[in-house]
């Protein structure tokens, strides 16, 4: 059977250099001609170091747990699956994966058994799952614990949650003054929280009113949803020149209701502002539209892996971090002080 030193001693390099050229953490540091040579003979073999065998010399997993309420919606989510992404290919370079923990919602007792456990070196769970127990597990648990979205501190534990106010407040100033009245935010139900976040980072004075369209939970039946719901607040609606949504499908519904209804284009008689910057990310075949918040989902999960993984490293790391979104603004949303500017000059 194949070993380091028999790799070494077929391809005449050191144990040391083949070892580095098949650790992901150390490969770059090996010449590429020097790694294909050693991949030669390791594929001829079918051989890669085994990772049983290093777990039960370290003591360790070499995995992080990420335990899921809804293993279903989480995996099926394209937004929450970029952050998935980012987590397990951040670990893949430092030799750790990521396992899958399947939790029920109201399985309090299955998300302690995990924390107790050495099914994995360290463990993520989103706020949802953080019941009183939970927390007070969690503040004893050994493995490093990351919490996602989490509000308050719990001891030993890790919290990282986005900051959607840097996007926010940079929207508002791209509003004009004169159309501070004709904003309207729709939100579906349970995301009404965003609506918080744009009122609370409102210029002084300014209240914008909230309009919840209940479109589904499904990305699939989402835009189709918005659009009937949007088509019953028609006369609502037309009110309004800014729609300001809590999610980009909800958004797209919105564009759908008012262009069939009033033959008013987006981007031109009425502005559409969404949120996750779902356009990018191969759901549609049209160049991106929507002015949008941007949560760099993927990267934050590779921020999530690297607090992670500097804990287990005995590197000292923020125990809480924001991470904060961006702004991107498209045809749907264009820069209006300066279209207003402009055609100002243009009737001088």
């Amino acid at each position: 059977m194949l070993s380091i030193k028999e790799v070494a001693r077929l391809t005449g390099l050191s144990t040391a250099t083949v070892s580095r050229a098949l650790d992901p953490r150390y490969a770059d540091r090996v010449k590429p001609s020097t790694r294909e040579k050693i991949l030669a003979v390791c594929d001829s073999a079918d051989f890669r170091p085994d990772a049983a065998a290093r777990s039960f010399v370290t003591g360790k997993s070499y995995k992080v747990g990420f335990i899921s309420g809804s293993p279903a919606s989480d995996c099926g989510n394209r937004i929450f699956g970029c952050f998935l992404q980012g987590v397990t290919f951040e670990l893949q370079k430092n030799n750790y994966n990521l396992l899958l923990l399947g939790a029920h919602p109201d399985g309090e007792e299955q998300i302690i058994n995990f924390l107790r456990s050495n099914v994995a070196d360290a463990y993520i769970l989103g706020n949802s799952l953080v019941t009183e127990n939970v927390a007070e597990v969690i503040s004893r648990c050994k493995a490093p614990v990351l919490m996602l979205e989490k509000q308050q501190s719990i001891p030993h534990a890790l919290i990282l949650r986005r900051n959607i106010r840097p996007a926010f407040e940079k929207i508002w100033k791209n509003i004009p003054v004169g159309l501070y009245d004709r904003v309207l935010f729709c939100s579906q139900p349970n995301v009404s929280s965003r609506y918080e976040t744009a009122q609370e980072c409102a210029p002084a004075g300014v209240k914008i009113p909230l309009l919840l369209l209940e479109s589904g939970k499904e990305f699939p039946e989402t835009r189709y949803l918005a659009r009937q719901a949007a088509l019953k607040q028609i006369d609502y609606l037309k009110k309004f020149k800014i729609f300001w949504c809590s999610s980009d499908l909800l958004a797209l519904g919105v564009r759908d209701a008012l262009e069939e209804t009033t033959g008013q284009v987006a981007g031109k008689d009425f502005y559409l502002i969404g949120f996750d910057n779902m356009e990018s990310m191969g759901q549609f075949y049209e160049t991106p539209f929507l002015s949008t918040v941007d949560n760099r989902m993927e990267k934050m999960g590779e921020v999530a892996a690297r607090m992670l993984l500097d804990t287990l490293q005995g590197v000292k790391t923020a125990d809480c971090m924001d991470f904060s979104s961006v702004y991107i603004q498209r045809k749907s949303f264009p820069d209006i002080k300066t279209i207003q500017k402009e055609n100002s000059m243009e009737k001088l």
